[in-house]
């Protein structure tokens, strides 16, 4: 059977972690490294592209005002991808070696590399306080600033209709 984008990519990404610190560290610095981050959530399970893609309304959760905002203007225009866990946070935590198998990787990926639809406004205030963390009090950053997901598009996941 062959792989998802997202398994390709998991994969990758064990691999790479697998090197030695000093390359594993290297390599962590730059864009690359971000880009493999970025490509997990940015296409679908067969490798369709769904970033700045209206094909993206049928795989990603859309926040209740993204989804009013793109019924009403038919475009993706004003809204924003957004993370539901920061990048940056991903990346220190894969790069901490704590994943000693590719199963446990994968978990970890599906769980924390998912984006959410948004609005600009609500992307303005998830940024204004943590743009690159966490709420300490355990909750998503979309939850503490009280941005609803959409029910029509809950169950949304990259996996190909």
């Amino acid at each position: 059977m062959k792989k998802s984008h997202q398994e390709a990519i998991t994969e990758i990404i064990y691999n790479i972690l697998q090197m030695p610190v000093e390359l594993r560290t290297a390599f962590a610095r730059g864009n690359p490294f971000d880009k493999l981050l970025r490509s997990y959530s940015e296409f679908t399970s067969k490798g369709d592209a769904l970033y700045r893609n209206k094909r993206c309304v049928d795989y990603y959760p859309f926040s209740e005002n993204a989804l009013k905002h793109y019924k009403k203007f038919d475009t993706l225009d004003g809204l924003h991808a957004e993370h539901e866990v920061p990048l940056s946070k991903i990346k220190q935590e894969l790069i901490s070696g704590k994943f000693k198998s590719l199963e446990s990787l994968k978990r970890y990926m599906a769980k924390n590399n998912k984006v959410v639809i948004i609005t600009k406004s609500e992307q303005k205030i998830i940024d204004s306080e943590f743009r690159s963390d966490m709420p300490p009090n355990g909750k998503s950053r979309l939850e503490y600033f009280g941005i609803k997901i959409a029910k029509s598009t809950e169950k949304n996941t990259l996996k190909s209709k």
